[in-house]
Formats: structure tokens, sequence, C-alpha cells
């Protein structure tokens, strides 16, 4: 489903601008498009009713903690609400003092946020979602009766500016989620596929799991790849033997078959300009090794058929200059080029 989704915003002409978010100030309704569903069996009353109980940690195997908001016993049909990290399972994974569940609550949203971050538009973040603030029941007490009665609120609390202050103390919950968003901004900015402009699909991993996303502008890629799964999965996709650089790891790794821990995610970037360029370096340092091969069997015939020992340095030294000299222009080519680029990036 939300493959099909991304497939229909990104087939929409690039005038559109959507402000796109994980929740927010208000109530959060399930608009899925069940005749899309139905073929698969999913029926729009039963499987809300699932959502609802799922996200306030009343399925199986679920840590979310959220609130129903205009539960209509006639329709059944409820609206949601909740911070991202409580629906997350953050909260009750710290009740339970649980390090395992609290990790994959962290990871699972930093994966929503990774998500989130890649899609074209504009990423909103509510208040305290940056810090992984909890639901504030206090709304119950409230004096006005209306705001007691108005579960939104659960999402509404005041900012913990205590929490705040640990989002500077290496490995704290506070710490990790924003450090974690802070990178994926960073990389947002950086990188020129993030533009509107960019050409934006999907990829099919053959992996009902894992989602996988595109965008191109000009002779630069970005490819992300989400785990919605608890469980490691792995995207059967396959981007050729051009490495990609990790935006949001370390060093390069070629797209293939790629295997995800739960809740797993990466952004991968690669410009073909770059590839060019390291090709046409190597080849150069290639054929610098093969005229200091000649050079070395000159001087070997040089010493044994005309008693000159020098024949072959005299033939290898200009021919290593002139190899050095272009590979130091190309590559001080590349460095001014890149340079201006990064300095003139309008996609900020």
């Amino acid at each position: 489903l939300l493959k099909q989704q991304m497939d229909v915003v990104n087939s929409l002409p690039k005038e559109y601008v959507f402000l796109n978010y994980l929740r927010c100030h208000d109530d959060i309704g399930w608009g899925l498009d069940y005749d899309f569903l139905k073929p698969s069996g999913i029926q729009e009353i039963p499987h809300k009713k699932y959502l609802n109980e799922y996200f306030r940690g009343m399925a199986a195997g679920s840590d979310a903690r959220g609130e129903l908001y205009n539960d209509d016993p006639v329709l059944q049909d409820a609206r949601l609400c909740g911070t991202t990290a409580s629906l997350c399972g953050l909260e009750a994974s710290l009740q339970a003092k649980d390090p395992a569940r609290i990790e994959r609550a962290i990871q699972k949203i930093l994966m929503l946020n990774a998500y989130l971050f890649i899609q074209s538009g504009i990423p909103v973040i509510y208040s305290g979602d940056e810090i992984g603030q909890l639901n504030d029941y206090s709304y119950k007490d409230d004096p006005d009766a209306d705001r007691a009665a108005d579960s939104r609120y659960v999402h509404r609390g005041h900012f913990r500016w205590e929490l705040e202050k640990k989002r500077t103390e290496k490995g704290t919950v506070q710490n990790r989620i924003f450090e974690g968003m802070q990178k994926m901004e960073k990389a947002r900015f950086a990188c020129g596929p993030f533009s509107g402009k960019a050409a934006v699909w999907t990829y099919d991993t053959y992996n009902s799991h894992v989602l996988c996303i595109c965008r191109q502008l000009k002779n630069e890629m970005v490819v992300g790849v989400f785990n919605f799964s608890d469980e490691p999965q792995t995207a059967w996709i396959d981007m050729g033997e051009m490495p990609f650089q990790d935006l949001l790891g370390k060093g390069e790794c070629v797209l293939r078959n790629i295997i995800l821990p739960g809740n797993g995610y990466g952004w991968y970037y690669k410009t073909w300009e770059e590839y060019i360029m390291k090709k046409y370096l190597m080849k150069i340092k290639v054929n610098m090794l093969i005229v200091l091969i000649i050079s070395l069997l000159g001087g070997m015939a040089g010493s044994y058929f005309f008693n000159n020992r020098w024949l072959g340095l005299i033939v290898a030294i200009p021919l290593c200059a002139l190899y050095i000299y272009q590979v130091y222009q190309v590559q001080a080519d590349y460095r001014e080029q890149h340079t201006k680029k990064k300095h003139t990036n309008k996609y900020r």
C-alpha cells in the first residue's frame, strides 16, 4: 500500500509541494485506500479496529502507547493520538527498563524519520519529537473539563526542557534520536537529488516488508531502503557494480541484495561524474605502471646490447613526468569543480 501511494504522489506535477510529517498536533485518521486493499482480503472496519488496538498496545507484540479520539461505536470508527516516540514503543520500553526494547523503539523512530526526510516536500518535525518526547497524560487533570476530555492534548504537552539538555549527552535516548535526525538533515541539504526537481520513483525489493525509494537529478542519485519489520529482511535489489556512498553510515558499498536489521534503513549516494573520473585515474595509474615496466626492460636491454644502463631511465623520466602531470591536473580540475558545486548548492 505504501509503495502504491508513493507511486501516485511521485506522479504528480513537480509544482506541488507537500508538508510531510509522521504525526501532527491533531489526531490521526486512517484514510487508507481500502479499494486497493480489498483484493488482499483487508476489510476497512476490522482493519481500522486492529490499527487502533495495535497503537494502544492492546494487540499481541505491540509496545505502542496511544489514545483514541472521537470514538464512534455506531460507525465503529475512531481516530488516534500520541507522540511519535510513544507510538513507536519508547514509552512502554522505558517503563519496562528493557534495553532491547528501547533499542528497537529508537531504531524504529530513526527509520521512520529517514523515510520522512527522503520524500519530496518539506519535512515537519512536531515539538518534542526531535528528543523522543513521550505522551503527557497530565491533561486529564486540567480544571477545564473540555480540555480534560480531549485526548489530543496527550501529544500537546509542554516541551520537556530538562530532556532537551540530554541531547548533548552521548548515548542518551535524546542524544541518539537528535543526532540521528541531524545527520539526515545535513545529508538532505548536501545532496542535489533531494531537490524538488528530482525524479522520484519506487524500486521493487521483492519483499513486502522493505521499501526502496530512488531520487535522481542529472548525474546524481540517492537510494533509500527501509525495513518496516522488527525482523531482519533482505532488499532484493541490484543497482549494478558502481559503488554508492553510505550517507548515514561510513564507506561505500554495492547495492545488491542488502540485508537490513529489524527496522533498519539506509541512504546511498552516487554520482557518475566522480565514478568516471576514478576510472580515468585508474587507467592513468595503470599506464604509469606499464611505462615503469617498459623502462626497466629498456634499461636491461640497453645494458645488455648497448652497454648503456641509463637508456631505460632516459625513456621513463619524461613519460612518467607526463603521466604524473596528467593525474595532478585531473585531480585539481575535479577538486575545483566539486568545491564550487558544494558552495553553490541551491537545494538548501
